[in-house]
């Protein structure tokens, strides 16, 4: 494959690589818990990348080119760096595939187009690039053949969580048609409603699940922030029509309404911590006043949309 001068073994080098790939991972399997189970998989990406760099370097002409074998390396490597748990090896091999202008990713097949857009996906929500991320996995959705439901099932699991970050509720039809309700349903249910005890429900029900497809971190980090959001505009709402007061939460109140909720850790410095990250990360308009313990809200848009 080095030596040739053109691309026509790209077909015969997908179907190695995958060979490849599929021994790895059983290999890994086989020897889990075992301190050389990563051996081949390390092994398989050294190999893959020297493809992609023989691909990256090809300068023949394009209708020929060994560069159309860069997305397939590609999708082998960011497979294997997910298994490995090492994404920050993306990188280089994201900015080298974008240095070269010569082919599009639409110049190559539909089925590896999707692949990498999922996978590029993640990783960008990894990063905490949530728009980007949610741009490529809502393009391998909609261009995600109808009859793989199984494969439209993993890139929904991502990118409904990025939905729900951006205040967009899925609505039940699409959770039961891919089977996720039993994952989603209570814990959306929860974040959407202020519902605390509800949401940790969802999350001891579902922990193992979470941490499996790496998104427990974002639901404890980023939805939970939402949830509060909706809890404390609750609050407001209850305390200003019971009390006439007008774009002022005391925090006292809050933690007294959270502690007849049965909410954990609902104390005063806990609380103001709370209510100043929530402030510094656009989810409340306003600010503490310490002196008085209350939060005083911007009379405009106090509890701005997701």
């Amino acid at each position: 494959f080095t030596n040739s001068e053109t691309g026509w073994e790209v077909p015969v080098l997908k179907v190695l690589l995958t060979n490849l790939y599929y021994l790895s991972l059983e290999f890994q399997r086989v020897n889990q818990g075992k301190e050389n189970a990563n051996e081949c998989l390390e092994d398989a990406s050294r190999i893959i990348l020297r493809f992609f760099t023989t691909c990256l370097s090809d300068k023949s002409g394009i209708r020929l080119s060994k560069r159309k074998g860069l997305l397939l390396t590609m999708n082998f490597l960011f497979s294997i760096y997910f298994k490995l748990n090492n994404l920050r090896l993306c990188n280089n091999i994201i900015r080298a595939f974008q240095l070269q202008s010569e082919i599009s990713l639409l110049d190559y097949p539909k089925s590896e187009q999707i692949l990498f857009r999922y996978l590029y996906g993640k990783i960008l929500l990894n990063q905490h690039n949530y728009k980007e991320a949610e741009v490529h996995l809502e393009y391998a959705y909609r261009h995600c053949n109808k009859s793989s439901m199984k494969n439209k099932r993993e890139i929904l699991i991502y990118l409904l969580v990025i939905k729900v970050m951006h205040g967009v509720k899925p609505t039940d039809q699409l959770l039961l048609k891919y089977n996720l309700s039993i994952h989603f349903f209570k814990l959306i249910k929860a974040i959407f409603e202020g519902n605390v005890q509800l949401f940790e429900e969802a999350i001891a029900e579902n922990i193992q699940f979470y941490i499996k497809k790496e998104i427990y971190l974002l639901i404890q980090m980023q939805m939970k922030d939402i949830l509060y959001r909706n809890l404390f505009k609750k609050i407001y709402i209850v305390i200003s029509k019971s009390t006439n007061m007008e774009y002022r939460l005391p925090i006292k109140s809050i933690v007294f309404i959270l502690r007849q909720l049965n909410i954990p850790a609902a104390d005063l410095d806990s609380i103001e911590c709370k209510i100043a990250t929530m402030i510094n990360n656009g989810f409340i308009r306003g600010y503490i006043s310490h002196e008085k313990s209350m939060v005083v809200l911007s009379k405009k848009n106090s509890f701005p949309s997701i």
